[in-house]
């Protein structure tokens, strides 16, 4: 049922338009790619995985909460200690779905940090290193759709003039990735980023 469950709330997600941001409700959806539906779909996948002790799903699911726009944490506060709760799950060895959550965990903290909705929950530092070793994880695996996600959000942990030519390697990396990939959502979303880099 989780795998069902699954692919319903991502179809949801893609075709969701999301809602404002409202900073009375912790977990209030912000710009595209979410929907209310969907964020109710992954959460009883959430309590069926707990339950059964399903790791994947539960990180899957984790990511479905989070959204499909990385620049917006939709699951709010709950979201990013569910994101934390399923890396814990997780086995030791190297994934691709380790190095998803660990990026969107750092991204979702910079997000709900940047909006006021969560302070002190990882140092800077901390944030960098866990977006910077996703980054060399998706590398090693050799998982090209993984390495093109942990770049992208790693653009959004390091959005400032300090680290622009990062940026810009990054954006140019995911579009050619996304391209060899056929993937047209994760091709807009690098040359979006290659603009907003300049």
């Amino acid at each position: 049922i989780c795998d069902v469950l699954l692919k319903l709330g991502n179809a949801q997600n893609s075709a969701g338009t999301g809602r404002s941001w409202d900073p009375q409700n912790p977990s209030a959806s912000q710009g595209p790619g979410n929907d209310p539906q969907a964020q109710s779909t992954f959460w009883k996948v959430v309590e069926v995985a707990r339950n059964a002790g399903l790791p994947t799903q539960l990180g899957e699911a984790a990511l479905g909460i989070a959204g499909n726009n990385v620049v917006a944490e939709h699951g709010g506060p709950d979201g990013v200690r569910l994101t934390a709760e399923a890396l814990e799950s997780l086995p030791d060895a190297e994934r691709a779905l380790r190095a998803r959550l660990l990026t969107r965990l750092a991204t979702g903290i910079v997000v709900l940090e940047f909006h006021q909705m969560m302070t002190g929950y990882a140092t800077i530092e901390q944030v960098d290193a866990w977006s910077t070793e996703a980054i060399a994880m998706a590398r090693r695996l050799q998982d090209r759709e993984a390495l093109a996600y942990t770049l992208h959000c790693r653009n959004a942990v390091i959005e400032d003039y300090r680290h622009r030519e990062e940026h810009r390697e990054n954006s140019t990396e995911v579009v050619a990735l996304a391209a060899s990939l056929r993937d047209l959502s994760l091709l807009a979303d690098g040359l979006y980023s290659q603009i907003v880099g300049f």
